[in-house]
C-alpha cells in the first residue's frame, strides 16, 4: 500500500497512475505474486483512491509541499526520534513561512471489534514521536501539526 500510494501526489490536480505503474510496483515489492491477487488489490485501490477520504486526505487543500515516505532522525532532548512519515502536507503563511503542517500515516489495521479509539490508543504513542520529528524540523507549535491515521481496510481517516 505504502508503494502504490507514493505515487499519488495531489489527486485533485494530477493524474493517478495508470495499472502499468501500479502493476510495476507490485512486481517490485511482491515479485512472485499472483496476478489476479495483484490485478483485485489495484481494483480496490482505485476504488479507495476516488472514494471521499481520499478526495480529501490527498488533496492539496492549500498546501505549498508534500512529502512521502521521507525518513527522518532527529535529535529531541538527547533523545533520537526516527521513522518514515508517510504523507506530510506543508502549508506556508502569506509571507512564505511555515506555519502548519498534516502527517497522514497510512494503516492496514481493520477496526473489528476494537473500534476507532482502541486504534487510536495503539497509535497515538508512535504519532506523537512523529508529530515531536516534524515540529522540529519544521519549527513549528504543536498545535500547528495534526495527526492522522487512515485505515485503508476500512477507508476511515482518524484525527489523533
Amino acid at each position: 500500500v505504502h508503494e502504490w500510494m507514493r505515487l499519488v501526489g495531489f489527486i485533485d490536480e494530477d493524474t493517478l497512475p495508470d495499472d502499468a505503474a501500479l502493476s510495476a510496483v507490485a512486481q517490485r515489492v511482491m515479485p512472485g505474486a499472483d496476478t489476479s491477487w495483484i490485478v483485485s488489490r489495484m481494483d480496490w485501490l482505485r476504488q479507495l483512491w476516488a472514494g471521499p477520504v481520499a478526495q480529501e486526505a490527498l488533496a492539496r487543500n492549500g498546501a505549498q509541499e508534500l512529502w512521502w515516505e521521507r525518513g527522518f532522525a532527529v535529535s529531541d532532548h538527547g533523545q533520537l526520534l526516527q521513522g518514515f512519515f508517510d504523507r506530510v502536507t506543508i502549508y506556508r503563511d502569506k509571507q512564505g513561512k511555515i506555519s502548519q503542517a498534516r502527517l497522514i500515516d497510512f494503516k492496514t489495521d481493520r477496526l473489528g471489534d476494537s473500534g476507532e479509539h482502541a486504534i487510536a490508543d495503539h497509535y497515538r504513542p508512535q504519532m506523537r514521536v512523529y508529530q515531536r520529528a516534524l515540529m522540529k524540523m519544521l519549527n513549528l507549535d504543536p498545535s500547528a501539526v495534526t495527526i492522522s491515521l487512515w485505515l485503508v481496510g476500512d477507508d476511515r481517516l482518524v484525527e489523533l
